[in-house]
């Protein structure tokens, strides 16, 4: 696949620094895996944070829509009563979701800080979240992924499915094709899974044959 835009094959597409222990995603871009980790781990705890920040947010709306219907019931019975003169009969009593709203409200005592304020720090630590782009509303918090994506597509990031990278390097620490033996910076490039070995496109065209998909390099099957 190609390199990340404007990043030379080798290099983090994250620190744009060369890559130690390169590692390759499904989407083609090139990490040191260390960098990889760290970005899946600081994703993982901003996405917890907003998943705690929408909880609270879903509980205090049900409890809100909660005591709107309450009060709209009790005026409609209010107004049934007041427009029969016939004695209507004692009305089965609801629970009254004031009292969860009540209950919720001092539930939310234990964490001093208001609910802006927790919008403003998820905002700050995660400004990478969509709705805090100028065209999202700034207090809304949607619904947070169940893991973080790829930090370039969105797809899929894994640990499991980084593939380590074999780079061939020639005298001068260049990345080179080992087929054809040229230096390697932003032309289209394949990696041969099975075997980790990274060249150009047309070398590989060159080289496997589709009657016999091997890796030309370590003989290993790519299929």
């Amino acid at each position: 696949r190609r390199a990340a835009r404007g990043v030379p094959l080798g290099h983090c597409a994250l620190s744009l620094a060369p890559a130690s222990d390169p590692v390759a995603s499904p989407s083609g871009h090139v990490y040191s895996r260390e960098g990889a980790l760290r970005w899946m781990l600081d994703r993982r705890k901003a996405l917890a944070a907003q998943r705690a920040a929408w909880d609270e947010q879903e509980a205090e709306s049900e409890a809100r829509a909660a005591v709107a219907e309450h009060e709209a019931h009790a005026e409609r019975v209010k107004r049934f009563t007041s427009a029969n003169s016939a004695v209507v009969g004692p009305e089965k009593r609801r629970r009254d979701p004031r009292a969860d709203l009540a209950e919720l409200e001092r539930s939310r005592k234990r964490d001093s800080r208001s609910h802006e304020q927790k919008v403003a720090d998820l905002r700050h630590s995660s400004p990478w979240l969509t709705q805090f782009t100028p065209s999202a509303e700034p207090t809304k918090i949607s619904k947070p992924p169940k893991r973080p994506g790829s930090p370039f597509t969105g797809g899929p990031f894994k640990v499991k499915d980084l593939v380590p990278l074999k780079f061939t390097r020639d005298r001068h620490n260049n990345i080179i094709c080992p087929v054809s033996r040229s230096v390697i910076t932003m032309q289209p490039s394949v990696l041969l899974k099975p075997s980790g070995v990274v060249m150009l496109s047309k070398s590989f065209d060159a080289a496997v044959k589709e009657e016999d998909l091997r890796c030309p390099v370590t003989g290993v099957k790519l299929k």
